[in-house]
């Protein structure tokens, strides 16, 4: 690579590096929202659809794990 091209490098890592952060903090703020919107549901709500989710016979889709570990989270189980 000649000398033009390894400060964009340099640069495109640190954006690269930068974004990862930002992007992190933005997920867990979105989990924390969802973890609070599941808990002012009523428990009998939260442990019904704890129990669908478990017990599904066929593969969960990525929402739905998610889901269901924000329910074991929020459940203690």
């Amino acid at each position: 690579m000649h000398e033009a091209g390894k400060g964009i490098d340099i640069m495109s890592r640190q954006n690269r590096m930068r974004e990862y952060i930002l992007a992190e903090k933005f997920h867990q703020e979105r989990d924390a929202i969802r973890m609070d919107r599941i808990a002012r549901r009523s428990a009998d709500d939260n442990m019904a659809e704890y129990d669908r989710l478990s017990t599904m016979k066929r593969g969960l889709h990525k929402c739905e794990r998610n889901r269901l570990g924000r329910l074991k989270r929020i459940l203690n189980k």
